[in-house]
């Protein structure tokens, strides 16, 4: 990267003391060029600025960095606010670094080396059939990408199965562009807040100018949650009688169990599911990210319950996983006889972010065997490449012109 673009002179000690101390983060950079994108280490530091701080961003190209002037990226984060949780920014994808504890350390990485994949598959998948990279896109779009460009790379499948798949990719690129450049079906052109709530009417918290949480349920947590209402006597919720998203069901298998095309479904488990809006008092919160949680965590057989837990075991500490990553984690701490337990809210409370990243306690004795298994799982993850070099000729061979929409429209500074 051209060092001229970034006046990083006053800012080279935060980088250089996060470099000493923790190496193997800082070397996650070195990852980006083999995924075909651009990374890098960027501190905004402004006296009492909120914002301040280190951050990790990943780019397309170098072009992308070369373009904002005298490292002012404060216009960028502010953006990062702005986004809903369910998109990212492919020209900027920027992961905040805190004052790393060793509880978080094995959630960071794997958020990094994440951020530099998921750039290099949306620049992979829109630039190899001739499309610009859209501004935002969803996290469900990076889904689908990586589920169809799995399957067309995937020596299992038989050749012809794996050219349907192909075909699929480039109808689902070419729907998605076409979707994101439609003003009116732009990502956060109607970004839907958080939410949720024994069942009131819609206006109940309105009425009664009760500061509410707004999320999304699926059918089936929402079967779950009524399951587990007894649970929590107070907690009061409003949702939506229709649906606000109907996905179609794919899988032909659950029409036709026992059927031929059963044994080879090109759209197995692709099940179709409503999604609701749903409302809550805020500070109840609580009450509804905990029963998310143990929705989310109920398959999960290598647990203990935490009270269990805590009587067996005095001494504990914290680690903090991403949700992604629970099957492993799951799966290895069995092997290795690691017993381990989620806060569900009765160590401390629960809320939204806790869905995503997973607090689980561990023994005491155990933190150098849980350090072998999380390194492990680094290891891995940063060994995976989504993008394979007939994908990344391809994209080169169609990529479009030139075009950064940060620079060339600029947002709200």
């Amino acid at each position: 990267m051209d060092r001229n673009a970034f006046d990083l002179v006053p800012y080279r000690s935060s980088v250089d003391r996060f470099a000493d101390e923790h190496r193997i983060l800082y070397s996650i950079k070195g990852l980006a060029p083999q995924n075909h994108v651009a990374a890098e280490f960027i501190p905004y530091e402004k006296d009492e600025d909120p914002l301040s701080g280190l951050y990790f961003i990943v780019c397309p190209d170098k072009r992308h960095f070369e373009e904002i002037e005298c490292g002012d990226i404060r216009f960028l984060l502010e953006d990062k606010l702005r986004m809903s949780s369910n998109h990212m920014n492919p020209h900027y994808n920027i992961v905040p670094i805190p004052e790393v504890e060793r509880s978080e350390i094995f959630r960071l990485h794997n958020d990094m080396v994440r951020a530099i994949q998921d750039v290099s598959l949306i620049k992979h998948c829109f630039h190899e059939y001739g499309y610009h990279i859209p501004k935002y896109v969803c996290k469900e779009t990076l889904y689908s990408f990586s589920h169809f460009n799995n399957r067309r790379n995937n020596p299992a499948f038989s050749q012809t199965e794996r050219e349907v798949y192909d075909r699929s990719m480039a109808h689902i690129v070419a729907e998605a562009y076409q979707m994101y450049t439609r003003d009116s079906l732009t990502p956060d052109a109607k970004i839907v807040p958080r939410d949720v709530k024994h069942e009131v009417e819609k206006d109940f918290f309105l009425k009664r100018s009760i500061p509410a949480t707004y999320d999304i349920v699926t059918e089936d947590f929402y079967r779950f949650l009524e399951k587990h209402l007894h649970e929590y006597p107070d907690f009061i919720f409003f949702k939506e009688t229709h649906p606000y998203l109907v996905i179609r069901n794919l899988d032909p298998s659950c029409k036709r169990k026992g059927s031929k095309e059963e044994s080879r479904n090109l759209w197995k488990n692709q099940t179709g599911e409503k999604r609701y809006h749903i409302g809550f008092p805020t500070c109840q919160e609580h009450m509804f990210y905990g029963m998310m949680l143990q929705y989310n965590c109920r398959n999960y057989d290598g647990q203990q319950p935490v009270k269990t837990f805590m009587r067996r075991y005095p001494h504990v500490c914290e680690r903090i996983i991403d949700a992604r990553d629970m099957w492993n984690i799951n799966s290895l701490c069995k092997a290795n006889n690691v017993p381990y337990a989620v806060n569900y809210g009765e160590r401390k409370p629960v809320g939204a972010g806790d869905v995503k990243y997973v607090t689980i306690l561990i023994r005491q004795q155990d933190v150098d065997t849980f350090g072998d298994i999380t390194a492990r799982l680094s290891s891995e993850r940063r060994s995976w490449i989504p993008v394979n070099m007939k994908m990344v000729e391809a994209s080169n061979l169609h990529e479009p012109l030139y075009d950064n929409p940060f620079i060339r429209k600029g947002i709200d500074r």
